[in-house]
């Protein structure tokens, strides 16, 4: 006992100093994760998926894949009715899904974390009616009005806002490689070089493609064309803008995705 007493009383000062030290880290720590967890990054209900074509038509499934440490999480349907924009979560063997109070469970991108990135996978084809070979497939209606951040330089006391959007990004995934080559990724939002005029984006475009080059599948005798893109939280652009922040500037934010938009 009494060694035990004279080790705290020689040491008191570095075991003071450590506690310390390690309470600090926790809290940054925790104010860090609290955006990955209590908050969403992402927040959308009812992902509108249409085009500017009514030639150009949707199939009425859609698949959304979760992946952690490129290992999958869940993997989810969405329906929608002949003629609507709204998906819901389905079953292939059941049908529709509902919440505990018997609702629609609508599809959504949300809650995306460091790590992990969803797949979306849409089907689409032209009829004999189209006009336009070549098409965009866009995200559309995005949205950071509760998804600003605003940073302080500590040298010249000005402040920056930002946008959260500007940590996620967007690209088609390789067929082949089943992952997205470098150049094709596309930020929701663009902080610029000086950090005082940042681009920011209602609509980001991540596919061009042309009908007339592209192969099909055959599904219920309807020849689909078909993409799958990724969303995933990256944190490059804001990590650049960090070192003039003194706290956890994204606490407590989330943006929108509004829709899913072709546009031939």
């Amino acid at each position: 006992m009494n060694k035990i007493l004279n080790f705290l009383k020689n040491y008191r000062q570095f075991i003071c100093s450590f506690i310390m030290l390690l309470f600090a880290f926790v809290s940054v720590i925790s104010g860090i994760f609290a955006w990955f967890t209590v908050n969403q990054s992402t927040k959308s209900d009812n992902v509108t998926v249409d085009t500017n074509d009514e030639n150009v038509h949707f199939r009425n499934l859609i698949e959304i894949t979760r992946y952690y440490n490129s290992s999958i999480v869940s993997d989810t349907w969405y329906h929608c009715e002949d003629g609507d924009t709204n998906y819901y979560e389905y079953s292939l063997s059941t049908g529709y899904v509902y919440d505990d109070d018997s609702n629609l469970i609508p599809m959504t991108i949300s809650s995306i974390l460091p790590n992990e990135y969803i797949d979306i996978t849409l089907w689409y084809y032209p009829d004999d009616e189209c006009k336009n070979n070549t098409y965009n497939l866009c995200l559309v209606d995005l949205d950071d009005s509760n998804g600003q951040f605003e940073l302080t330089d500590s040298q010249t006391s000005t402040s920056y806002s930002h946008s959260a959007l500007g940590v996620f990004r967007v690209g088609e995934v390789d067929t082949d490689t089943y992952l997205v080559d470098d150049s094709n990724w596309k930020w929701l939002c663009t902080y610029n070089g000086n950090y005082l005029d940042d681009t920011t984006y209602s609509s980001v475009s991540f596919k061009s493609g042309s009908f007339s080059t592209e192969s099909t599948t055959t599904i219920d005798n309807v020849s689909y064309y078909s993409t799958t893109f990724r969303i995933e939280l990256n944190l490059t652009q804001y990590y650049d803008v960090l070192t003039k922040a003194t706290t956890n500037a994204l606490s407590e934010l989330y943006v929108k995705i509004g829709g899913i938009r072709l546009i031939a």
